[in-house]
């Protein structure tokens, strides 16, 4: 069924394996979204069963009391895949997928304006003095290049998921066809003995 770190709760609990459908996908690609975010799975434990009954039971901690300086759009999309009970997880994996591209693009955008607005900050600035200039071009770009790696740093994560948004959807997809051509040439052999 899947890694245990990453199954949702109804596949964790042998009672409740008829309810795994493409709601317990859309909980997978969460649990990888939370990672990439916070550095660790929605639950850690010592041993299999221990970690089998948090799934099943523990509630999962917010993004932001792992990572504070989360995006909060990227937390949220995390946190709507982990929703808990199979009937209220609404969020699909398109919706997932495309939260993500948007981030994406938003990240891109606020790159540029940021980028463009520490060339104008840098182009108005003037100094007497060549030693005070390099100094403050050293800070500025000191800055700039923090400030980017962080961005960077967050569109990566992004684009990560994204990525796996995609593969997850697509082998979902080819899951649900193999089942469907599984049970039509069973339906074949039956019509035919």
């Amino acid at each position: 069924l899947g890694t245990p770190a990453y199954m949702s709760p109804e596949q964790a609990d042998p009672d409740r394996t008829a309810e795994v459908d493409e709601r317990a996908d859309v909980w997978a690609l969460g649990a990888v979204l939370y990672e990439l975010l916070t550095g660790r799975p929605p639950f850690v434990a010592d041993t299999m069963d221990a970690l089998l009954q948090q799934v099943r039971e523990a509630p999962v901690a917010p993004v932001h009391e792992h990572e504070p300086d989360a995006p909060r759009q990227l937390a949220d999309l995390a946190e709507g895949a982990l929703v808990r009970a199979h009937e209220d997880r609404t969020l699909t994996a398109k919706a997932l997928s495309d939260g993500l591209s948007a981030f994406v693009r938003a990240a891109a955008e606020t790159e540029a304006i940021r980028r463009e607005r520490d060339r104008a900050v840098a182009a108005e600035q003037t100094a007497t003095d060549q030693r005070d200039r390099a100094r403050g071009a050293e800070r500025a770009a000191a800055h700039h290049r923090d400030r980017a790696l962080r961005s960077r740093r967050w569109l990566a994560i992004a684009a990560a998921a994204v990525v796996v948004a995609l593969a997850g959807g697509l082998w979902f997809t080819t899951r649900q066809r193999r089942r469907a051509e599984q049970a039509e040439r069973k339906a074949d052999r039956a019509r035919v003995k």
